[in-house]
């Protein structure tokens, strides 16, 4: 544990809890104080824990201030700040406080050029990574659809991405492993699977994805990425499981929605192996742009850097699901159509990006 790092998830909690408490001055302090401490040995398990990544720390670092430095702008300005409200005199103290932490914030992001190589993807990019995981084991059942129905979720200035003249959904799960997030690896949050329906869109040459929903068994991580993004993120129990025998690979996901469980189940051969990059395969598993659509109504787009993933030899799947209680009744029709492509590929690193 570095001391700016130690520093840095001290002061970020307690900031918080100071514009979050009540108008006690000296409740105020004393929950400061008890959150530092609290981020400080949480921190140092952490260390222990799990190394951090070579070239992380300052920029967790600044970016922790940079946030802490917004929460106190905004506090003192609207007059929420506790000892702001009833100690108008130091509110310039509170002001100076935020823009000193803004200059740190931004010296740190300019020294942290270490950073322009990602240590988990070992990817040339001068993109700061907020997300560090793998993704592993991807499920893929693709279904063509009309594109006059995937267009009124389109994020603005996009258009769909069209082969042979036909629109695609794809059911994806898959399972979230080593998940760090700002660098951290968050207790409880590390591995957990994901079930997303996605679609496929352009941006001039740009390939990427926009989702209509995704599933994540933690509810703290759907709340996030719907405040923050507004992703179609929602919480659900779930279960993967991973059989990788000798002779056959066997995936299961388990979902519970609308009180009923939905099934997905993969047998695959035991090797993988990379499809040509002018396979299906490789068209629906292949793409570097995430989209979305901010509460603004702007469009939002995020960098998922990862090496090319091989794929195993799909022998059979199965999927007992009801789409209408998981997407609605306007994805009811598919309980009744077949799949156009059913992929599994190993998956690998990846770092996310906001742009």
């Amino acid at each position: 544990m570095t001391p700016l790092r130690a520093a840095a998830l001290a002061a970020f909690p307690g900031v918080v809890s100071a514009v979050i408490a009540n108008d006690s001055s000296v409740r105020w302090l004393a929950v400061f104080a008890l959150s530092g401490v609290v981020a400080v040995v949480l921190a140092s398990a952490l260390a222990r824990s799990a190394p951090p990544e070579p070239g992380a720390g300052k920029a967790e670092v600044g970016l922790l201030f940079l946030i802490s430095a917004a929460l106190l702008v905004n506090a003192a300005l609207s007059g929420r700040l506790p000892l702001a409200n009833h100690a108008p005199d130091r509110r310039p103290v509170f002001l100076l406080c935020a823009v000193l932490a803004g200059v740190g914030a931004w010296a740190l992001f300019r020294r942290a050029g270490p950073l322009a190589v990602d240590a988990t993807t070992q990817l040339q990019s001068k993109r700061w990574a907020f997300l560090r995981a793998e993704w592993r084991k991807l499920c893929l059942v693709t279904y063509a659809v009309e594109p006059a129905r995937l267009e009124p979720l389109l994020p603005p200035g996009l258009e769909l991405d069209l082969k042979d003249g036909k629109a695609f959904v794809s059911l994806v799960a898959f399972d979230f492993t080593r998940t760090r997030v700002l660098g951290i690896p968050w207790p409880g949050y590390r591995d957990f699977p994901e079930v997303n329906l996605r679609f496929y869109v352009r941006e001039g040459e740009q390939r990427g994805v926009a989702f209509v929903r995704e599933f994540v068994p933690r509810r703290l991580i759907a709340w996030i990425a719907r405040g923050l993004y507004n992703e179609p993120y929602r919480f659900a129990p779930m279960l993967s499981e991973v059989e990788h025998g000798p002779d056959a690979l066997r995936i299961k996901h388990r979902l519970l929605v609308g009180g009923k469980e939905h099934a997905l189940e993969v047998v695959a051969d035991p090797e993988p192996a990379e499809p040509p990059a002018e396979s299906t395969a490789h068209f629906f598993k292949e793409h570097t742009w995430g989209y979305g659509t901010s509460r603004a109504g702007a469009l939002v787009r995020y960098e998922v850097r990862h090496p090319v993933w091989a794929t195993y030899p799909v022998r059979s799947h199965t999927l007992s699901w009801d789409w209408g209680a998981v997407y609605g009744e306007a994805w009811a029709d598919l309980a009744q159509e077949t799949p156009v492509s059913v992929v599994l590929a190993e998956g690998s690193p990846v770092a996310v990006s906001p742009w």
